[in-house]
């Protein structure tokens, strides 16, 4: 970027984001891609810079049409719709029309009225560590990604770990460089803003410039705190879990009573990070589908084995899923990459909950 022109901030962004090894773009809530680095070139097999006027399900499903159907969730859609970051296993095509499995973690981003203008989405092809096992067509796609999470569950743990690592070192890498390259531009913004004065024709261009520079830092920091909230590796469960319903609070006006029995917190890193991913997940379920303005999150040891995590709501329940029988249910995606995890790690997932009667979710794991 030339250091004395200011209009190079996307050229800025981009660099940032190409310097990222995994597949990123940024996205309208049209479907509309404003953004996307090398990653993800290289992921849909394209051959050269993604046009901006391209749809991303034009890019990513060689289809016509956004992935609305039947059994799917888009990310996108859930981000615009909750306002909140999502992750979540993903279908995705390449260049060849060969089916790829994605895991994406997608962030909003806010104009001052508190409106999402556009999603960060960050993709990670993990089809290769999977299991070899046959690629026959599913009747359902619901069944098709239960089948999925299933063989990837023998190496979940393994990549949780190596997950967790890189999340740690992107974060870093947002906070020290994308924070560094930021104040920059606020500096030579400042310059600006003295060289041409008031009244200037360029003054408005420049304000606009400002407000774009502090969307990004917002964003920012909203992806900082998504891939690696200092809480979890810092705090006990019982801070982790305050912190949570702080952010609850604060981002979905939702109160959440915190009851933590002493000396049950779980002893790794990883279990730790999985228990706030996945209460996190319930809380937002609370308000999504729940439509209940309270919740409680109790958590305990069960003998000297094993620990309870229970996620209790009043809101207007549902019926509980029959996992073995019926097709996963819309909007119940979530639930079910939690009941796989909790049972690779040796524990169980009990539903109670019915129409009108609220919800009792418990997650019973090892200690």
């Amino acid at each position: 970027m030339n250091g004395e022109e200011p209009w190079g901030l996307p050229d800025l962004l981009g660099v940032v984001l190409d310097a990222i090894p995994l597949a990123a773009m940024v996205l309208t809530p049209g479907y509309r891609i404003v953004m996307a680095n090398r990653a993800t070139v290289e992921l849909s097999g394209e051959g050269e810079p993604v046009s901006g006027d391209l749809k991303c399900y034009e890019l990513s499903h060689r289809c016509d049409l956004p992935c609305n159907g039947p059994g799917e969730s888009c990310p996108l859609n859930q981000v615009v719709a909750t306002k909140s970051p999502v992750r979540q296993i993903h279908r995705v095509h390449d260049g060849q029309g060969l089916e790829r499995l994605t895991e994406v973690s997608a962030a909003p981003l806010f104009d001052a009225a508190g409106n999402v203008t556009h999603v960060l989405g960050i993709l990670r092809d993990v089809t290769d560590r999977a299991p070899a096992g046959e690629r026959e067509s599913r009747h359902s796609r619901s069944a098709f990604l239960e089948e999925r999470v299933r063989r990837l569950g023998g190496l979940v743990e393994a990549y949780k770990q190596s997950e967790l690592r890189d999340r740690k070192r992107l974060a870093l890498v947002l906070r020290e460089e994308l924070q560094q390259l930021l104040f920059v531009a606020v500096l030579k913004l400042g310059h600006l803003q003295r060289e041409i004065g008031t009244g200037s024709e360029l003054e408005e261009d420049v304000r606009q410039l400002a407000e774009l520079i502090r969307q990004t830092m917002e964003l920012s920091r909203s992806v900082i705190t998504e891939l690696c909230p200092p809480v979890v590796f810092a705090g006990s469960m019982a801070e982790i879990l305050e912190w949570l319903a702080s952010w609850m609070r604060n981002t979905h006006d939702l109160e959440t009573e915190i009851d933590v029995e002493e000396g049950a917190d779980p002893a790794s890193e990883e279990a730790r990070m999985f228990l706030f991913e996945a209460v996190r997940e319930l809380l937002l379920n609370v308000v999504t589908h729940a439509k209940a303005r309270r919740a409680r999150v109790q958590m305990k040891r069960c003998g000297e084995r094993e620990m309870q995590i229970v996620v209790i709501d009043e809101g207007i329940g549902f019926a509980p899923p029959r996992w073995e029988k019926d097709e996963v249910p819309a909007g119940r995606v979530g639930l079910l990459g939690i009941r796989e995890r909790v049972r690779l790690m040796g524990g169980r997932m009990d539903i109670v909950s019915s129409p009108g009667r609220g919800s009792r979710i418990t997650l019973t794991l090892p200690r």
